[in-house]
């Protein structure tokens, strides 16, 4: 039977919402997220690229899932209609340079090693979920650095309109004891004139103030080195940490 190491953070909260009128005989705010919209999509073919981009009312986000590169991720200040977002050209939103803000790492008896490796073929990239108000993505068959633990590990990628969360998920067949798991999220360009922090929730803003909130949720740990957002988790008994993280996620 496995034993699970299950790893959560839970990132990006947008800091500004839309303003829907909502026109009914019901109250007001009834309507006030009729108008929010999530889409999912490859800007390229399966066999022509590793991207897949990640659209909302309120952020994007391009994800290169065999580099394992968090390429851009953006709020979106002016959202134009759903029926016109999805028509769009891919030109209509120009890609930044690859930033490639996020990266993973377990550290083991003295030990660090970055997760440098995603899935080699386009099915180990899982469409999970793909709807109106949410998308999700698994990645499977993710490597660590050469020496490190033989272990499973898969990424998943979450989005809602106004909010995204990543969580590592790692499981050996024989207990684990002592490992540390770490994400380190870079803020964007554009998100670095403002860096701060307010007791457990850290800010990227841009010069308007507007940006994301970076939060986590459970036991885990998390602070500020420079323009990067650091959550870690430790395990000492596996099975304990397992349950608790679990439930976590339900």
């Amino acid at each position: 039977m496995y034993k699970n190491v299950t790893f959560t953070s839970l990132f990006f909260f947008l800091l500004f919402l839309s303003k829907i009128t909502g026109q009914n005989t019901l109250p007001t705010e009834t309507w006030n997220a009729a108008s929010n919209y999530t889409f999912m999509y490859y800007p390229e073919t399966l066999a022509g690229g590793t991207d897949f981009h990640i659209q909302t009312n309120q952020h994007f986000l391009a994800f290169d899932y065999k580099r394992l590169h968090l390429k851009d991720l953006r709020p979106i200040k002016n959202p134009t209609p759903e029926i016109q977002a999805v028509r769009e050209t891919l030109d209509f939103l120009p890609l930044l340079e690859d930033q490639n803000l996020f990266s993973c790492v377990l550290r083991y008896q003295g030990k660090a090693y970055k997760l440098v490796e995603g899935p080699s073929k386009p099915g180990d990239c899982q469409l999970i979920e793909s709807g109106k108000y949410f998308q999700r993505r698994n990645l499977i068959n993710l490597h660590f650095e050469q020496g490190a633990l033989p272990v499973e590990t898969a990424l998943e990628i979450v989005s809602w309109p106004d909010r995204m969360s990543f969580v590592l998920k790692v499981t050996s067949k024989t207990p684990l004891n002592d490992i540390t798991l770490e994400m380190r999220t870079k803020f964007s360009n554009q998100n670095r004139h403002q860096v701060f922090q307010e007791k457990d929730q850290f800010f990227g803003l841009d010069a308007k103030g507007d940006g994301f909130l970076y939060a986590t949720v459970g036991t885990t740990r998390t602070k500020l080195e420079g323009a990067t957002f650091i959550s870690t988790k430790s395990f000492t008994k596996v099975k304990k940490y397992s349950e608790e993280a679990l439930q976590a996620m339900d």
